[in-house]
């Protein structure tokens, strides 16, 4: 039995990714689980704590503005880390004891943090997406932070022991653009004891997820407003909400479009297992958009729901592999809508089925022996490596 930590920087117990890997981990090896604030795992925790600064003067905080903005122009990006930021050295100090066989890293930018708290241990890296290119469409955030991920992916990422990610698409990118292979573990959550429910009447359509800009969930809302007869639309939203507020002014004209109250992640599946077509179009400003592979796809999957996607390249495989939906053309509206208006009741009913066919398959429990399998090898050639300069 061996003891793993397992790092991310968020909240463990919304977390739904880390907290699979922290119940596929502890029926075998000692976990120990660190983050912003506890699992519902029942686990040795640590927690992140934020560090709190002696109080500063108007001079000596922008004297640390200056010293960032200084070592980032510079490409100074260990000292960047490990002295202008005093949250990972405060962060590592928590860490002290843990004494780890094998970490587990879920942040790229935690992943220095890894490292150092591994103290010779190997580190297994869970991209999950593609960092490097998260937020293209932010001029600041090219800027100001994605040289420091590049940094990190090339320097640190070749000496790793394992990596996962949750696409083959974004596998392939990490493999094309700095040599290292990936691990494809998807957002799968685990498997429901459901069977799919006749066809409403009328037809009744979800979205869930993100209710942030970048979703531009103002497409799927032009692309329903074509859909003729009295089928539904319901949105149901979590984070930004400025813009979900947006979103509702901008679907008022179309009462059939409504936004219901979030769920909690652990009822996700059984609220939508009431509805006919789970939908999700995203049309894509880089790597990290178009080769999404998210969790609202296996949750329709669960819930017995038929499937309308755009035409993004990894959940199009899943779809037509299995059969349970359809996959537009293209991303605009127009050519969702028309996807969506080729949803008669009788194809519904088929892609239902199909996805209560393809359940097990595409359920964590089939994604434990792929972690466990790369885990238990990492172990076996207990490949250590030197820690980098902390300071």
């Amino acid at each position: 039995m061996a003891r793993i930590l397992v790092m991310a920087l968020s909240n463990l117990a919304i977390d739904p990714r880390v907290d699979r890997q922290l119940r596929f981990l502890g029926d075998s090896h000692k976990v120990v689980a660190a983050g912003l604030a506890p699992p519902t795992v029942d686990c040795e925790f640590v927690e992140l704590t934020p560090y709190v600064p002696p109080n500063q003067s108007l001079p000596v905080a922008a004297y640390k503005l200056v010293q960032d903005r200084s070592a980032r122009l510079l490409g100074r990006w260990e000292s960047l880390y490990w002295r202008v930021d005093p949250t990972w050295r405060h962060w590592l100090g928590l860490l002290e004891n843990v004494e780890p066989d094998l970490v587990i890293a879920n942040d790229t930018i935690a992943v220095p943090l890894a490292f150092a708290a591994a103290r010779g241990a190997p580190v297994i890296f869970d991209a999950h997406e593609y960092a490097p290119e998260e937020l293209l469409s932010s001029a600041h955030w090219r800027r100001w932070q994605q040289p420091h991920l590049v940094h990190i992916t090339q320097s640190y990422l070749p000496r790793t022991a394992g990596m996962m990610c949750v696409s083959p698409g974004i596998a392939e990118r990490y493999e094309t653009r700095f040599g290292i292979r990936s691990t494809v573990v998807t957002n799968a959550p685990f498997r429901a004891d459901l069977a799919p429910t006749p066809v409403s009447d009328p037809v009744r359509m979800v979205h869930v997820g993100l209710g942030g800009a970048e979703r531009r969930i103002e497409e799927t809302i032009a692309a329903f407003r074509h859909v003729p007869g009295d089928a539904t639309l319901d949105l149901y939203l979590v984070g930004s909400e400025d813009n979900v507020e947006r979103l509702r002014r901008l679907a008022a004209p179309d009462k059939r479009i409504r936004f219901p109250a979030p769920v909690p992640i652990d009822q996700v599946v059984a609220t939508l297992h009431a509805y006919d077509v789970g939908v999700f179009l995203l049309p894509p400003d880089g790597p990290q958009q178009l080769f999404t592979l998210p969790n609202k796809l296996f949750q329709y999957v669960q819930a017995r729901l038929a499937v309308a996607i755009g035409p993004s390249p990894d959940m199009a495989g899943i779809v037509r592999q299995h059969g349970f939906g359809v996959v537009s053309e293209g991303f605009s509206a127009d050519s969702f809508s028309a996807a969506l208006r080729s949803l008669t009741p009788a194809r519904i009913a088929e892609f239902k089925a199909r996805a209560h066919v393809a359940a097990d398959t595409l359920s964590a429990e089939a994604n434990r022996d792929v972690l466990l399998d790369l885990v238990d090898r990492v172990l076996a050639s207990r490949a250590r490596v030197p820690a980098p300069m902390a300071g």
